[in-house]
């Protein structure tokens, strides 16, 4: 299982496919944080904006996949399954370590006080975050899928 190395697992993906039972770690992985993250943090109360962020998050989650996987080549895109544990659990675990110091300087300017209140300003820093997360697996998504069929997805990136 790759955890930081992203060219490293691509050019095995490029290689060779992976086996379910590959990819079965980084599904595991995927629905442990997803179920975990799904609780989010508790709060007494929530805003308007923290339920528009849920419904962008879910939106984001559906349309996102159809771009990674038309990335991948669409009908014509192979193993994208694999693909896509393997290369969002890598592409995610990097960018949450790139973000971790950006967010707790977010949260020292922003975040100041005793409660906390979601405001339109986080719900739209943190929807920016997301659309840059599927944006990046889809890039390495296109550049893997060009490794292996290069005939047939010859398109320029996007």
């Amino acid at each position: 299982m790759y955890f930081w190395r992203v060219e490293g697992l691509k050019t095995d993906l490029a290689t060779r496919p992976m086996s379910d039972r590959e990819a079965l770690p980084y599904l595991i992985a995927f629905v442990a944080l997803s179920g975990a993250a799904a609780g989010g943090p508790p709060q007494e109360t929530y805003s308007i904006w923290d339920w528009l962020q849920v419904g962008w998050s879910v939106a984001l989650a559906l349309f996102g996949t159809v771009y990674i996987y038309r990335r991948n080549g669409g009908e014509r895109g192979q193993q994208f399954l694999q693909r896509y544990l393997a290369l969002g659990w890598v592409v995610s675990i990097r960018w949450v370590v790139f973000l971790i110091p950006i967010i707790m300087l977010y949260a020292m300017v922003v975040w100041m006080g005793d409660t906390w209140q979601t405001t339109a300003p986080d719900a739209l820093f943190f929807a920016a975050i997301e659309v840059v997360l599927y944006w990046r697996i889809g890039w390495h998504t296109h550049d893997l899928a060009r490794r292996t069929a290069p005939s047939d997805l010859s398109t320029p990136d996007s």
